[in-house]
This record gives structure tokens, C-alpha cells and sequence, in this order.
């Protein structure tokens, strides 16, 4: 929290630590007004230990001075915040988070105990050069802490990074193992496949999960107007304009099931259509939906009956991106076998033999749901089951 002598409450962040041989029950201080030198910006964080009782009241451990630590370029306000401390073959590490939070370039630098007394700043020694950095494909690194493999073989970092290169806070949980040289850390840099932790325990596979659709349901969620969903024994009907509609509000109808699906899954549904209209298809990897055509993030796969098309999509609650697309014979009937299929970062659809397939690595996890945009569809015999490597 930012420094604010009036707030107390609000610029401490508890924390216990052995550093070295020196048990200490410190507050680690993430914003500061003072003992920070008077050449640094006032406005500046710094790593701060307060020992109560002791006559210095605060220490300062790390004074925000290198470029890396700047929030927007070598003349802009420091920060730091966020520490971390851990010991390995007698040596003692403080990890924290540097730069802006909210930006690509925050990252993460460390400081290391050399001296005896952990109370002297003197006896700290921070390193020129950030400890771990973002890739243009997980930026934004910050807020480290580390753990150990369920055998207690491996050492992992455990940290966040940002969904995009935008600024703001939309942030994942990210996690990597790392290795050790002579009692330091070497974190290496940002892995894009990772791989299951030593002595995680085998998982059965989820069964597979079947709903024909044909009543409502507990476990499904509606978005969208109550007129335009309908229930019968050919299944479910999203988009069906009723005879003597309230209004005509359209806002992509879609139905959510309300128990979080594998990441990894196969699905499959089939669909009968009204000729030549919108979008109509199956959601997955789906997370903060609500009211609207593009509100939700995740990904879609459908068909677009007005011209045939075959693809896959994505929304980031707020805007869609195609990813593929390919040309779909028309069926003489107007009913089409839907699947998809997402493993990893590859995305697939089919129907019959036409497929198109993609990669994307934004979404990794999230709900399953079936969606129409201004258009009218019956969906039955929905069904999903994971997929394990």
C-alpha cells in the first residue's frame, strides 16, 4: 500500500522470518516516509524493517535507486513492495517485487543477507540486475514466493503475471520450478510449458459428463432474456422469438453449467439450426460471464449458418477475436454434430470432416457453456470428458 504516515493499518504487511541465526518477528514495511535518504523521492516504497521495540523504530533494507525499480524510466518514483523471505544452505534471500505493478516491466529483485546482523542495511546486499523478468508472453512478473514439490524434491516460484500487455491488474498465478547454485537462487526465465511437479499424485480422470438438454436445470446458468429460452423434448432452445414477444432485446444468449470443467476436455453437442443466421456454438474456458454478446472471456466455437463458416474464436469480456475460420457445407437439414476439443494451448473444432484448429494460450481453465448471437438453435445430448496426458 502506498506510504501514508496517517494510516498505519494500512502501509504494514505482517510477516515472521528467521533470518540467519537471528530469529526475528518483524513487520516488513512496504511504503515509506522515513528513514528513506532525502536525495530519494519521499513518494518512493522501500523495504522497511520496524523492530518493537528498537531505538531506530524503522529500518531501511532497500531503497528503490535502480532503473529497474523505477515505475516509468530512470527519473520516475521507485517501488518496492511485496518481500519474501526464505533460507537455503545457510544463506538467506529476501525476494520483492519492483517497477509498477500495473505495467509489462515490473519484475522481481532479491536481496541477500552478508553480514551477521540482519538489522544492519549494510549488512544487506542487493543484486544489480532483477532476480526474475516477463516475456513479451508472461509479463509483469511480481509478488514471489517459493515452495516445494509434494516429494520435496523440487523448489517452484510461485508468482503472478499479467493476462496482457495493457496496464491494469488482470493478473494469473503463475509457477515454475527453479534450481540453486552455491545457496543462491537461479530462477532462469519464463517458461511457457511447465511441467507437472515431482510427486504430484496421478488423478483418475473426471467421468464423462452427459445433460440431453431437455429441462432446465440447476446446474446451468441462462444469461439473456427468460422469452428466448425454451425447453422440450428435442432439447434446449436459445434465440426463439416468441409469437407475441415483451421486446425484441438481443444480447447473445448463452447458457453456463455452473460446475468448473477440466481445461483440458473434448465436447460434443449437436445442434439444429435456422438457415441462414449468426453464431451458434459451444463456450469453454469461460470465466466472469454476464448479460452480453461478448461478456465473457474465454473462447467460442460454432458455426455461422448466413455464410457457412467453421471457427474459433475468443472474447475478453469485452471485445471478439477471430482466430480461424474455415468454409462448412451446408446441411440439408439444418442439424450439424459439433466438437471441440482443447488440450494445452491447441484448439480444435469439427464438424463431420471439416476442422479447423489454432493455438492460444490466453485461457487455461473455466466453464462450459452452449451460445447464440442473433440467431435461433436447439442444442441436445451435450457432453464433455477430460483429457489426460
Amino acid at each position: 500500500h502506498p506510504g501514508d504516515p496517517g494510516s498505519e493499518e494500512r502501509s504494514w504487511v505482517r510477516a515472521g522470518a528467521s533470518l540467519g541465526s537471528a530469529a526475528v518477528g518483524a513487520s516488513l514495511r512496504l511504503a515509506g516516509s522515513k528513514p528513506v535518504p532525502a536525495e530519494i523521492d519521499l513518494a518512493a516504497r522501500s523495504i522497511q524493517l520496524r523492530m518493537n521495540p528498537h531505538p531506530a523504530g524503522q529500518l531501511a533494507l532497500n531503497v528503490p535507486t535502480l532503473d529497474g525499480e523505477r515505475v516509468d524510466g530512470p527519473q520516475s518514483k521507485g517501488l518496492n513492495e511485496g518481500p519474501q523471505v526464505f533460507e537455503h544452505d545457510g544463506r538467506v534471500n529476501l525476494l520483492f517485487s519492483a517497477g509498477a505493478s500495473w505495467l509489462p516491466s515490473y519484475c522481481i529483485g532479491r536481496l541477500e543477507l552478508r553480514g551477521p546482523d540482519p538489522l544492519d542495511p549494510e549488512a544487506w546486499h542487493k543484486y544489480p540486475q532483477p532476480a526474475f523478468v516477463g516475456t513479451s508472453n508472461h509479463s509483469g512478473v511480481g509478488h514471489a514466493t517459493t515452495v516445494r514439490s509434494p516429494d520435496g524434491t523440487q523448489h517452484w516460484l510461485v508468482y503472478h503475471s499479467k493476462v496482457d500487455s495493457s496496464p491494469g491488474w488482470q493478473r494469473q498465478v503463475s509457477i515454475q520450478p527453479f534450481s540453486w547454485h552455491r545457496g543462491r537462487p537461479v530462477f532462469g526465465t519464463v517458461m511457457d510449458e511447465v511441467p507437472v511437479p515431482r510427486g504430484t499424485p496421478d488423478r483418475e480422470r473426471r467421468p464423462r459428463r452427459t445433460l440431453e438438454l431437455t429441462e432446465p436445470s440447476a446446474d446451468m446458468h441462462f444469461l439473456g432474456h427468460h422469452q428466448l429460452i425454451d425447453f422440450s423434448p428435442d432439447g434446449m432452445t436459445l434465440g426463439r422469438v416468441p409469437q407475441d414477444p415483451a421486446n425484441l432485446y438481443r444480447c447473445g444468449e448463452k447458457v453456463l453449467l455452473t460446475d468448473p470443467a477440466p481445461g483440458n476436455l473434448h465436447i460434443e453437442v449437436e445442434i439444429d439450426t435456422a438457415d441462414d443466421q449468426r453464431d451458434v456454438g459451444i463456450l469453454f474456458r469461460v470465466s466472469r460471464p454476464t448479460l452480453g454478446y461478448d461478456c465473457q472471456r474465454g473462447y467460442f466455437a460454432g458455426i455461422i449458418t448466413e455464410d457457412q463458416r467453421l471457427l474459433i474464436g475468443r472474447t475478453d469480456g469485452t471485445n471478439w477475436r477471430e482466430l480461424v475460420s474455415t468454409d462448412l457445407p451446408r446441411s440439408a437439414d439444418g442439424r450439424y454434430h459439433l466438437e471441440v476439443t482443447a488440450n494445452g494451448t491447441q484448439l480444435s473444432a469439427r464438424v463431420g470432416d471439416v476442422a479447423v484448429q489454432t493455438h492460444d494460450d490466453l485461457f487455461t481453465a473455466g466453464q462450459v457453456g452452449l451460445r447464440v448471437v442473433n440467431a435461433q438453435a436447439t442444442f441436445s445430448h451435450l457432453q464433455y470428458a477430460e483429457i489426460l496426458d
